[in-house]
């Protein structure tokens, strides 16, 4: 059993317990306003250096969660001022607390930089070592690289040996026997879990019951259930007692797994309906779909496809709830990243602004003392002045640039998914109230297909426009088949294209040319999509490719409802334009069309669009069959 078969994205391992104990108690967040607000008047009060950075630190740490850009602000605070006082110690935490927000913002590699900066500073403190190799760990487990994980597991642990620290000891231990379980060597993983108890002085402490409910894991892997079955309820125990009520959602649904492969499914069933009582508490959506897929797969066994198909249904709906969550997330870390570079560039440009006072002070001191040189130096204060200002006018147009950019992304989000949103919620109340009947769920399944990719599609574009202005966004030409491209496009949208009954017609002329094929297939899909969108059901959308000259080039013609030339003109300057209505509803804002000119500018091509309102529109793109590596 490795992290595939788990059911909830793999074993949790104590290791994560800096980020799982935050998300596990959101609930009790607004427990720490009243300490926030306490340490921001301490704030104002402090009257030395070294409280003032103590006190911004552990106000960071309280904000973490709730406020990742207040939080950046208060840690880059402390750890300048920890710097100016050699103050290893906070500025090592202060670090690796910046780490943590980047590493919640999936940003792991700027994450790991970070903590490579505070190992500089750690010097030879062991705790401090020892911390910032158990963040490496983490860092590295996230990144896939288990190999590198386990290395600085194993260091932090040589650390923590060599400060006597049993209880860091023994989470180390527990770290490292997560590692087996995660390569199924199921031998050692019970070795470190049984020698990390040996090292916990307390029979109380929680980990007792982490290291138990891990080795039921492993013995599962050996196919030794009852044994397995003895550790979940010890685990179990432990975890009601303090009343962890995810914990022990997840340690139930172990059992009930543990009992099903030893065919004893109404014992299963038992476990399952306790997971779920505790699962409705928590309102996770994630327990609810594993716990509905074991429950579909056990009446499924027993023949009960009334039950089963309940079930699977129940598991189909959670799936998507998921699906939109992470949906939400994506847009959700757009805007966080967004206002994280707005912070980066004011603290920039606040650190500047306090260099040029400080050289204007040395000036103006000098003007007092040096009266003959008085008019020499007061056309230099101009000078500097006339130029600081130039800066700052720059630094304000870009700041203004980048919120008017934010500000119609966001609005297409508002408007383009609110919708599609609110439609796709009430059809899972009306399932999850039983009030309407099966035929009726396949109506509105059918009916909501075009609006979902229609959805998808507009998300999965607004991520990639949130990066065209990145350097990151560079081509990288490959050996590319032009029938490779069709089909693959025609595959992925085939299924939008039969919900309105439309005919996908490809001409293609077998040829290769070089060039990104993701790029390639990005416009082309957006091209096809579009034509889709604005066509007629039971209409035809021709995509044609054929190579002249030097160039290779692709047309989609659809004889759907067209475009004015304001339109054209409005795409074609990359521009982001009014909302248009598809045929059938889809709605759709020309930013998918602009992105597309973009990339094809990354190809030193370009594009052309023909059209007639209410007759169609045939789309031109063409690129250079040979193409170099962008570096721009």
């Amino acid at each position: 059993m490795g992290k595939d078969s788990m059911g909830l994205g793999g074993i949790k391992s104590v290791k994560y317990f800096f980020i799982g104990f935050l998300l596990l108690f959101n609930s009790i967040i607004g427990l720490c306003i009243n300490k926030t607000d306490s340490l921001k008047s301490l704030l104002q009060n402090a009257q030395n250096d070294s409280i003032l950075y103590t006190i911004q630190y552990e106000l960071a740490d309280e904000l973490l969660l709730n406020n990742h850009t207040e939080a950046l602000h208060y840690y880059t605070l402390s750890k300048n001022l920890s710097v100016k006082y050699q103050d290893s110690t906070h500025i090592v935490y202060n670090l690796l607390g910046i780490s943590d927000i980047y590493s919640m913002m999936g940003e792991y590699k700027k994450a790991l930089n970070i903590i490579q900066e505070a190992m500089m500073y750690a010097g030879n403190e062991y705790d401090l070592l020892a911390s910032c190799h158990s963040r490496l760990s983490i860092e590295y487990d996230l990144m896939g690289k288990s190999d590198l994980s386990i290395i600085n597991d194993r260091l932090s642990l040589k650390y923590n040996k060599l400060l006597g620290d049993s209880l860091k000891i023994a989470y180390d231990l527990h770290n490292i026997g997560s590692y087996y379980i995660a390569i199924n060597n199921a031998d050692s993983a019970i070795y470190y879990y049984n020698l990390s108890n040996t090292f916990i002085k307390s029979d109380i402490d929680i980990l007792h019951a982490y290291n138990n409910s891990r080795l039921a894991i492993a013995y599962s892997d050996k196919k030794e259930y009852h044994k397995a079955l003895l550790y979940h309820n010890k685990a179990l125990k432990a975890f009601t007692q303090d009343s962890l009520l995810y914990d022990m959602a997840l340690e139930e649904y172990y059992a009930a797994l543990s009992l099903y492969k030893q065919n004893k499914e109404a014992r299963a069933i038992k476990h399952l309906n306790n997971s779920l009582n505790y699962t409705s508490k928590l309102n996770n959506h994630d327990l609810f779909r594993t716990n509905y897929q074991l429950l579909y797969k056990i009446y499924n066994s027993q023949k009960d496809y009334k039950s089963a198909l309940k079930y699977a249904l129940l598991n189909q709906a959670y799936s998507d709830s998921l699906e939109k969550k992470n949906q939400e997330n994506i847009i959700k870390n757009l805007k966080t990243q967004h206002k994280l570079l707005q912070q980066d560039e004011i603290i920039e440009a606040t650190q500047h602004s306090n260099t040029l006072l400080s050289k204007q002070k040395k000036i103006l001191t000098a003007l007092t003392i040096i009266a003959s040189s008085l008019m020499l130096i007061s056309i230099l204060v101009l000078i500097l002045i006339n130029r600081a200002w130039k800066r700052n006018k720059i630094l304000t147009q870009k700041l203004n640039t980048a919120n008017n950019s934010k500000q119609k992304i966001l609005s297409i989000i508002g408007h383009d998914l609110k919708d599609s949103v609110g439609n796709l919620k009430n059809f899972t109340q009306l399932i999850q109230h039983n009030l309407i009947n099966n035929k009726s769920i396949t109506s509105l399944i059918n009916k909501y297909i075009p609006m979902v990719n229609s959805t998808y599609n507009l998300l999965e574009t607004l991520l990639v426009w949130s990066k065209s202005g990145d350097d990151n966004l560079i081509s990288t030409p490959e050996k590319t088949s032009i029938s490779e491209i069709i089909s693959k496009t025609t595959d992925h949208l085939s299924h939008l294209a039969s919900t309105k009954n439309i005919t996908l017609n490809s001409i293609v002329e077998s040829s290769i040319f070089y060039a990104d094929k993701n790029m390639i297939l990005t416009v082309l899909r957006n091209f096809v999509s579009n034509a889709i969108k604005f066509s007629h059901p039971h209409s035809t959308v021709d995509i044609i490719a054929k190579k002249i000259s030097n160039n290779i080039i692709f047309t989609v013609r659809d004889y759907g409802v067209g475009m004015t030339q304001e339109q054209i003109d409005i795409v074609l300057k990359e521009r982001i334009g009014k909302y248009s209505v598809g045929t059938m509803g889809e709605q759709g804002s020309g930013l998918g069309l602009a992105l597309c000119n973009t990339l094809i500018k990354k190809h030193h091509g370009k594009i052309s669009i023909d059209s007639i309102p209410n007759k169609g529109s045939s789309f031109v793109f063409e690129v250079p069959v040979s193409q170099k590596a962008d570096s721009n």
